[in-house]
């Protein structure tokens, strides 16, 4: 293997390794390993529900998950596409959540979206100079309060 093409391998293992940083962090709610993904002058448009830079975002996206009962992130069929120090790739995502309702029963969320991704290398590694969120598919189903305690078990402290 000649040196570029090996260091285009290490290129993409990076930015992916930086995609699972990003649901790893958002599912711990991990406040600097979210940040390490993105530029600080990064953008974030999140489909509606977000428009701003990547810090900012980091600062509405934990409150938002902080009042889940239940959040679970998967990226998934990662394509990634190198410029020199640049980069862009697209990812799926899927993410269940839990969401309890005022009447005590409880809302289990499924969602089928995109991760659209711009990239820059700086001087110690890839981060994300803007992401696009498009949502494909939301599936939610309401389970009654009575129900939830016998139907699930949530296991992560």
């Amino acid at each position: 293997m000649d040196q570029d093409a090996l260091q285009r391998y290490l290129d993409k293992q990076e930015i992916t390794e930086a995609s699972h940083k990003y649901v790893i962090g958002l599912d711990t709610l991990d406040r600097d390993m979210l940040l390490s993904v993105g530029h600080p002058a990064g953008t974030v448009d999140f489909d509606g529900m977000f428009a701003g830079t990547w810090p900012a975002f980091v600062d509405w996206v934990i409150p938002a998950h902080q009042a889940l009962l239940f959040h679970n992130h998967r990226v998934t069929n990662l394509l990634i596409d190198l410029d020199g120090d640049m980069a862009s790739s697209r990812a799926n995502v899927t993410a269940t959540l839990l969401i309890k309702q005022p009447s005590g029963d409880v809302d289990e969320r499924r969602i089928q979206a995109r991760y659209l991704d711009k990239w820059a290398r700086d001087s110690r590694r890839w981060v994300i100079t803007e992401r696009k969120l498009m949502r494909d598919l939301r599936r939610t189903t309401r389970i009654p309060a009575a129900d939830f305690q016998s139907r699930f078990i949530i296991e992560r402290h």
